[in-house]
């Protein structure tokens, strides 16, 4: 691949292609899937397309086998794909998946072969073998024990799967976030899950609000998991978490979470100070990045 592209998403994988500067990014809008272009480094970004223009994107997920670039919709809008990478037309794709409110993607390749995840809300999941011709439901989601307590704050409070996270050794084994109700694992490829709980405590505000995985991807059972009560981490694959970064710091509401891909001790954290209904009152989220060189020890 000669072009250096970038593809952001709140809820899709956000992955940089190409071996030099970024010269492109296809960014997730609520109005869209909008493409920015600059000529070097250092040069201002500068809109050339915009596709899907009524829909609120919430997740891009770029396929470099195929170079299909597929697009989750909030609200009804269901799943598009682009099958020249986001350049010319889109088509919907509906073969199997029940659910219109598309909230995640995600996706693995094994032995050239990509796999494919849509999570939806309410909260369900999907899976294509076939680059999203043909979907089946991971039906064991719904089974696990306690589901019927998930919910979310806000109307219509249906709970949805907010990301997907793949291990990054074992083809079988990934997590899915549930917002809010649980951080689930399977070890079996989606036959069963179990629920990983011990960040959470009954006193949180924040019941099992969480946000993002992110595994280390030489030592996998060092993982950082980002909640609406902070900023937990885990040494031991989940047995055990400490909270590092807490409400009353600068971000009591981490959202999205990287880890440095030159150096694997610095992750880099964003979010809030507070919880989304304190934005709504004066509509100021007050966020911020946050960074650290020592595997959670430290922020600045």
């Amino acid at each position: 691949m000669t072009e250096n592209i970038t593809y952001l998403s709140s809820n899709g994988q956000n992955i940089s292609y190409g071996t030099g500067t970024v010269t492109r990014i296809y960014a997730a809008t609520i109005k869209g899937v909008v493409t920015l272009d600059r000529q070097l480094r250092g040069k201002p970004w500068v809109e050339s397309a915009r596709t899907l223009e009524d829909l609120h994107i919430g997740a891009l997920l770029f396929d470099p086998g195929s170079r299909k670039l597929f697009a989750g919709c909030h609200h009804d809008g269901g799943l598009w794909v682009s099958d020249d990478g986001g350049k010319g037309d889109w088509r919907k794709l509906e073969n199997g998946i029940k659910r219109s409110h598309i909230y995640s993607l995600a996706s693995r390749i094994v032995k050239g072969r990509a796999t494919i995840f849509a999570g939806t809300a309410p909260a369900a999941l999907y899976r294509s073998d076939d680059l999203g011709e043909s979907w089946v439901e991971v039906s064991a989601l719904r089974d696990v024990p306690g589901s019927e307590e998930w919910t979310f704050i806000p109307p219509p409070h249906h709970p949805h799967v907010k990301s997907v996270v793949l291990h990054p050794t074992d083809p079988n084994t990934y997590f899915v976030l549930i917002e809010q109700g649980a951080l689930l694992k399977t070890t079996d490829d989606g036959d069963s899950f179990r629920e990983i709980d011990a960040y959470a405590a009954p006193e949180d505000r924040q019941w099992k609000e969480v946000h993002r995985l992110l595994i280390h991807p030489t030592d996998p059972d060092l993982m950082y998991l980002a909640t609406g009560e902070g900023l937990y981490r885990t040494r031991n694959g989940g047995t055990t978490f400490d909270n590092v970064h807490h409400r009353g710091l600068r971000m009591g509401y981490p959202e999205f979470l990287f880890l440095d891909p030159s150096d694997h001790k610095t992750v880099l954290m964003a979010g809030s100070h507070l919880n989304p209904t304190e934005w709504f009152k004066d509509g100021i989220a007050d966020s911020t990045i946050l960074r650290s060189i020592d595997q959670g020890e430290s922020w600045t």
